[in-house]
C-alpha cells in the first residue's frame, strides 16, 4: 500500500502543477516497457513524425510515477520539447539529411 500512497500524492502533485502552469493539462503515455510523461499536450501537434519526435524526448520511467518525478524535476512540458523537436529538424533540414539527432 506503501507505493500506491506515493503514486496518489506524486500524481496530485502532478496534477496541481498542470492546474496552476499548464492549463490543467499533462500527458501521460503507457508503452510496452515503459511509460512517458510531460506537461501540457502532445496529441496537438500537426505532424506524426514530428509527435514521433516529442514524444522520444519525453521524461521517461519503467514505472508511471517515475517517469512523473522527472517530469516534475525537469519541467518537461510539450512546448519546450516541441521547440527542440523544430529546431533539431531545421538543422537537419539545412544539412540535407533525414537524420535528427536528439
Amino acid at each position: 500500500m506503501e507505493s500506491n500512497n506515493s503514486f496518489n500524492e506524486i500524481f496530485q502533485h502532478c496534477i496541481d502543477i498542470a492546474n496552476e502552469k499548464y492549463d490543467g493539462h499533462f500527458t501521460l503515455f503507457k508503452f510496452t516497457t515503459n511509460w512517458r510523461f510531460c506537461f501540457g499536450t502532445v496529441g496537438a501537434l500537426a505532424d506524426l513524425m514530428t509527435e514521433h519526435l516529442v514524444i522520444s524526448i519525453m521524461a521517461e520511467g519503467k514505472k508511471p510515477e517515475e517517469a512523473i518525478k522527472k517530469g516534475i524535476n525537469k519541467n518537461i512540458n510539450a512546448h519546450d520539447l516541441l521547440k527542440i523537436v523544430e529546431q533539431k529538424l531545421e538543422e537537419a533540414n539545412k544539412n540535407d539529411t533525414w537524420y535528427v539527432d536528439l
